[in-house]
């Protein structure tokens, strides 16, 4: 849509044919904005006008070298411009620059250890550079922080129904951080305290009948209250 509210005449994606999957968009500093798609194995980014900019990945050709993706999910935009993907069939985390160059990877070995991720779904990134991983099916969010130009484990953090419920995607809002559950009895929404504490904000199956996933949350870079 442009700012109007109007459905753009070319949407991005039309030029290459259309997404296979779309998962998550990202705004950039810029005004550029990042689509994942997980069919395609492929992030697309675009410039304010809807301009195709650079591709992340083989679209189509799945892979597990820095230039490749598997299954791309959650995205997220640092406040140096740097571009988090969640490489979720990767089981791990890249890093790129604002330009599309590959910076670095969190993960990569599936497995519960700190570290260790089981399809990492949405990320999110708090005012002082800490990320935030959706780690879906252990059901716990890791917390990075950067050093030296590496990036260590803050804080791993679980909550909900481990047995019965997957983490699928992060976002802040009016200053929280929430995340979205997919569980047996439907979606659930969830709200990080200060104190570093879950509270459920609805509980599984809110909603229309057959709500059975919170897959993706909108919002900005998370700033927690005090």
């Amino acid at each position: 849509f442009d700012a109007a509210g109007a459905p753009a005449a070319d949407p991005p994606g039309a030029a290459d044919g259309p997404f296979a999957e779309p998962a998550d968009v990202a705004l950039g500093l810029a005004g550029e904005w990042f689509v994942s798609d997980r069919a395609a194995h492929a992030v697309y980014a675009f410039d304010a006008s809807g301009r195709s900019l650079f591709t992340l990945g083989e679209p189509g050709l799945p892979g597990d070298d820095f230039a490749h993706l598997r299954s791309p999910d959650g995205l997220a935009v640092d406040a140096a411009g740097r571009l988090y993907v969640a490489d979720s069939g990767n089981h791990r985390m890249q890093v790129f620059a604002a330009d599309g160059a590959y910076l670095s990877t969190v993960g990569g070995v599936r497995g519960p250890g700190t570290g260790g991720f089981f399809e990492p779904g949405g990320v999110a990134v708090g005012p002082d550079g800490r990320v935030y991983v959706a780690d879906t099916y252990q059901h716990r969010v890791q917390v990075f922080t950067p050093a030296g130009g590496a990036w260590l484990p803050a804080s791993v953090n679980g909550f909900g129904r481990r047995a019965s419920s997957a983490i699928l995607s992060l976002a802040e809002f009016d200053g929280g951080l929430f995340a979205g559950t997919r569980d047996e009895g439907g979606g659930g929404l969830w709200r990080r305290a200060a104190d570093g504490s879950w509270a459920a904000m609805a509980q599984p199956g809110f909603g229309a009948p057959g709500h059975h996933a919170v897959q993706a949350l909108g919002g900005s870079t998370f700033s927690p209250r005090t």
